[in-house]
């Protein structure tokens, strides 16, 4: 948990000509592994996630609610003890001093493929509900991929 301090100039989302000096807001984060593949020690299993921000002054903060939580399994299909299957769900709450926007809701799956002891590959699908805040547009689906080499 902690908390941060920007002392740099913010527009106000009210008044465009307005600037305030300095913003904060504070965080708690976790991750547990809570289920060991094999025993205690093992690296494959089960660990949930969480994260919870807050960033008070609405006024200046587009998104000063944001929370997340999830899974992931290492190991999870057999003879692929070094991939990672992942869900996570995250909320961001908009600032009340946006008209039309709420709040943003993503579901995401991915699966992170060790190729190589140097190269991973890692598909990933995201559903989103009022994407940008907004319940008058459709929710969409995003496909992406990333691909992660270690030199």
């Amino acid at each position: 948990m902690g908390g941060y301090y920007d002392s740099n100039k913010y527009t106000s989302l009210t008044n465009p000509g307005s600037e305030q000096t300095g913003n904060y807001g504070f965080f708690l984060l976790g991750e547990q592994m809570v289920y060991w593949e094999g025993g205690a020690g093992s690296d494959q299993g089960l660990s949930i996630f969480g994260a919870f921000i807050y960033a008070p002054q609405q006024r200046i903060n587009t998104l000063p609610w944001f929370a997340s939580a999830g899974a992931s399994y290492r190991g999870l299909v057999p003879g692929r003890d070094k991939d990672t299957a992942g869900f996570a769900l995250y909320y961001g709450g908009f600032s009340r001093d946006l008209p039309g926007q709420t709040y943003e809701l993503i579901l995401e799956w991915t699966y992170a493929i060790t190729v190589a002891r140097w190269l991973t590959v890692q598909p990933d699908l995201q559903y989103v509900i009022n994407p940008g805040g907004r319940s008058s547009v459709g929710s969409v689906v995003v496909v992406g991929a990333q691909l992660a080499v270690e030199f």
